[in-house]
């Protein structure tokens, strides 16, 4: 498999992932489990990711050459491996729905006093399609483009209103129970996983000596920003928290820092914008590939443009309202299934590696006893061969000295 992308474009990528469904909507779900300690349960899942994310690499630096694709082809068969990836398809795809109806979300809130239906989901679908017939590397190189971009945003929204915080809002800790924090995962768990981005890296990294100490910093840095926002979020709203339904726009409007110096605000509504956008095509460009590997397409045409076909309906469906969604994936039902699936693809891949190994093990063994077995017979088949030789030249002579 070529290699496509550096370890900086996945590291990247995998950053823009962390942050992108956890600043908008996240922090007021969180709110209604856990009220003062959202921050509390932000590190739970943050943490839980990262051990994920370390499995994964190990997966990836184990196998630099296969993609998932081929990995669970060579351990399980065809059938378990367009399966997977149908999976894989459907779940990227829900992701990418939540993302494009936060983006409506936010506009209609933001920039715009009502904007109409049509006239944001069709550039938002053109866009979308432009973003997944593009390959891996164009990709990546544009979320290279715009990264420090958007750290800076993620950064100035985390500084701008750090004077106007009462840090006492953050207590007491656990003021609705210790089981707010389970609970909260549990329901909102559909915003984390974020290392399922690594699934659709494998074999397309250029990894190198140093490249997994690369991308843990970036995701740890990234980590750290998230929870320091989630910390301010709490401190500044506190038991309001809950009805704060677009936090990252929300913290600058309460700042008298934005008032000061002429909308601020509206820089970081710009590259926030961005950051949806981006990620919205990432994920379901992640879709198009998986729907393409399940179902064999020749180009990415086709499923692309079932995909764009699915979000039209499925926003259409849902029209304006983000809560019909999110109704949806915080149901118990839907939680569940998104828990399993986000748990069961690295013990897949841990039992295929294991299985690689027992494979590997095995071929080392049989070829062991087979040049043992080779060795033996040229040990004993030698002496024969000069045996027969030196028969056949005294029968040799014998004949001539007869004759």
């Amino acid at each position: 498999m070529t290699r496509q992308i550096s370890d900086r474009q996945c590291a990247i990528m995998l950053a823009i992932s962390i942050v992108s469904l956890k600043l908008l909507i996240l922090p007021a779900l969180l709110s209604r489990y856990t009220v003062k300690y959202s921050y509390m349960s932000v590190i739970c899942g943050l943490a839980i990711d990262f051990v994920f994310m370390i499995i994964m690499l190990a997966i990836m630096y184990k196998f630099k050459h296969l993609t998932f694709s081929e990995i669970i082809e060579r351990s399980f068969g065809k059938v378990v491996r367009y399966l997977l990836n149908f999976i894989l398809a459907v779940y990227f795809f829900f992701k990418g729905i939540l993302i494009v109806k936060e983006t409506h979300n936010y506009f209609n809130e933001t920039l715009f006093e009502n904007i109409s239906w049509w006239f944001f989901v069709i550039p938002m679908l053109l866009l979308i399609f432009f973003i997944i017939i593009k390959d891996l590397k164009t990709i990546s190189r544009s979320v290279e483009f715009f990264f420090w971009l958007i750290a800076a945003g993620i950064v100035l929204t985390i500084l701008v209103p750090i004077k106007t915080v009462d840090f006492s809002n953050l207590l007491p800790i656990f003021s609705k129970g210790s089981l707010g924090i389970p609970e909260s995962l549990l329901y909102c768990n559909f915003s984390f996983g974020d290392y399922f981005v690594l699934l659709m890296l494998m074999g397309r990294v250029d990894l190198k000596t140093k490249s997994r100490k690369k991308i843990l910093w970036y995701a740890t840095i990234t980590n750290f920003l998230v929870v320091l926002f989630y910390i301010i979020f709490v401190a500044m709203f506190g038991d309001i928290s809950v009805n704060q339904g677009l936090a990252i726009s929300d913290m600058p409007l309460h700042s008298n820092i934005t008032s000061a110096i002429s909308r601020l605000d509206w820089i970081i509504i710009i590259i926030w914008s961005i950051t949806l956008i981006f990620q919205a095509g990432a994920l379901f460009s992640m879709s198009c590939a998986c729907l393409t590997e399940s179902f064999k397409f020749k180009n990415k045409y086709i499923p692309a443009v079932a995909i764009i076909v699915s979000i039209f309906i499925t926003a259409y469906h849902y029209y304006l309202d983000l809560e019909g969604i999110l109704e949806l994936i915080i149901s118990l039902p839907f939680s569940i299934i998104t828990m399993t699936i986000q748990i069961m693809y690295p013990i897949i891949l841990l039992i295929a590696g294991a299985k690689q190994n027992n494979n590997r093990k095995f071929k080392a063994c049989n070829a062991v006893i087979k040049g043992q077995i080779k060795i033996q017979y040229t040990q004993i088949s030698k002496p024969k061969k000069k045996k027969l030789a030196l028969n056949f030249s005294l029968d040799a002579n014998m004949a001539k000295e007869e004759l």
